[in-house]
């Protein structure tokens, strides 16, 4: 397990690959949080990968909307996100870091409530997950077809985690056995006329 420090230090590449891994590794479990006695617990994983999926539809009825009208789909899916949301109640604080040699000044959100780290470390993935859709990235953080995990795709299209993930399922997949069953059927044939002549 990664903890948000570490993560924070180590990642070099844009803020919606950034984004996107912290999100991959909290909906995993694999992110170690640091929220004291507050651990989180499956729900609060649930809740987040709601957000996701939300998010994700409310992403598609936008460019949906655009094309079609359908506003009033759109805000009804704004409207279950925005309840969704009211459950966190947060205060601004100021932080800054230094890397020499200058400092670097950002705004955090720290939630209040009877268990506030805890809802703090929500409320941070909840921002992750906004970020995602402000870049237009939201697609990309699905599912695997396969295993369930969560991952980041490199591409919009990608749905297993890894490889093995991919094989297994093309091994298993009825469809895709019929496929290769056909194909040995008409490559059989087509050899065996081959070798007749």
């Amino acid at each position: 397990m990664q903890k948000k420090e570490e993560l924070l230090s180590g990642l070099t590449y844009g803020p919606s690959e950034e984004a996107g891994t912290i999100l991959v590794l909290y909906l995993n479990g694999d992110l170690e949080s640091s929220v004291g006695d507050d651990e989180l617990d499956d729900s609060d994983i649930e809740a987040i990968a709601e957000l996701v999926e939300r998010l994700k539809e409310l992403d598609a009825l936008q460019h949906d909307a655009e094309r079609r009208g359908s506003e009033a789909k759109f805000d009804n899916a704004l409207t279950l996100i925005n309840e969704h949301l009211n459950r966190y109640t947060a205060t601004p604080r100021l932080e800054a870091v230094r890397k020499l040699p200058v400092w670097e000044w950002g705004l955090c959100l720290v939630a209040k409530g009877k268990k506030p780290s805890r809802q703090s470390y929500q409320l941070w993935m909840s921002q992750l997950a906004v970020e995602l859709v402000r870049s237009g990235r939201i697609s990309y953080l699905k599912q695997c077809a396969q295993c369930g995990k969560w991952l980041f795709g490199l591409f919009a299209h990608q749905k297993f985690c890894k490889a093995y993930c991919k094989q297994q399922f093309h091994r298993l997949n009825p469809a895709d056995k019929k496929r290769r069953a056909d194909w040995a059927r008409k490559d059989y044939w087509k050899r065996k006329r081959m070798n007749a002549r």
